[in-house]
């Protein structure tokens, strides 16, 4: 509906687009694509009319080139924004979506409920360095509220791990599959004060789920109240990768730090199903069923 982009010698930057509505779409609601400190804020964004495969159904795109780092050219695509806006399903895919190497991108204040898959979802493109913070989230019954990594895509450019050094801090997540999820091999993912609760009806669901995920830290959380059948505050497990490109992104959990959180009242506290150079610092664990579970082969240091 909406697209910003690079199409003759500059990429397109200094643009506001303030209290629009977006639906009856079939892709993307706004693209923003090679440009630079575009803000968007006070949009709702709704009513795709397809949510399929191969880009349909997403709110907001801010992409740059597959497998491309563009940092120091000028259609870059960095210091965008998207902030105090609605996104409403059912009828979206994602709401807001960061892939193809973009990079110090801003999503904040923003309210998402009822998507299909990922709220927001950092694509498995590479995106590194964005802040996503203040936003709050409920009801993704069949994805994660926020989501780094993925699988699918088709060649050359196969979804696989997010960059390093995304900043996941501040947001309240509401019954959700899954809180906030690390896959494929996405490194260095900071997870911090955010709120995870009354998840009480998913089955086999997790607050903050690591697979491939090295050096992620998961510090100051609070995940309580979920009580949905198989539920954990925080589980780890190994990553499958992706059977469709030669499992690319497999792997365990390594050197993840789980410090300082507060996980009460949920089915299941913590659950290491695996990983090595795993740290626990400081939590406090008060569950229904189990505290703490550590399977054979998990190597922790417990301080």
């Amino acid at each position: 509906m909406i697209h910003i982009a690079n199409y003759g010698e500059e990429p397109s930057y200094d643009i506001t687009i303030d209290g629009i509505i977006v639906e009856k779409f079939k892709r993307m609601a706004i693209r923003i694509e090679h440009s630079r400190d575009v803000v968007v804020k006070h949009a709702t964004f709704r009513n795709a009319t397809d949510l399929g495969p191969g880009g349909s159904g997403y709110g907001i795109s801010i992409q740059g080139t597959a497998k491309t780092d563009r940092l120091g050219f000028d259609n870059d695509t960095i210091w965008n924004v998207v902030e105090n806006s609605t996104f409403e399903g059912p009828y979206l895919r994602h709401g807001a979506l960061i892939q193809f190497v973009a990079h110090n991108n801003v999503l904040r204040g923003n309210t998402f409920n009822g998507t299909k898959l990922d709220a927001i979802d950092l694509h498995g493109e590479q995106e590194y360095l964005n802040e996503i913070s203040g936003n709050v989230i409920t009801d993704v019954l069949t994805g994660a509220g926020i989501g780094l990594g993925n699988t699918g895509g088709s060649a050359p450019s196969n979804h696989s791990k997010s960059g390093n050094g995304n900043y996941i801090h501040d947001n309240t997540i509401t019954n959700s599959q899954i809180g906030i999820s690390v896959t494929m091999g996405t490194p260095d993912t900071l997870i911090e004060n955010n709120l995870i609760e009354s998840t009480t009806t998913i089955a086999d669901a997790a607050g903050i789920k690591v697979l491939n995920g090295p050096g992620t830290v998961i510090r100051g959380n609070v995940i309580r109240n979920n009580t949905a059948s198989g539920y954990w505050g925080v589980r780890l497990e190994r990553d499958k990768g992706d059977a469709g490109a030669g499992n690319i992104g497999e792997g365990n959990p390594e050197n993840v730090l789980i410090e300082n959180n507060r996980i009460e009242g949920n089915a299941n506290g913590i659950g290491l199903f695996a990983g090595v150079g795993i740290l626990l610092k400081a939590n406090i664990l008060n569950n229904v069923n189990e505290d703490y579970y550590k399977a054979a082969g998990v190597t922790v240091t417990e301080q």
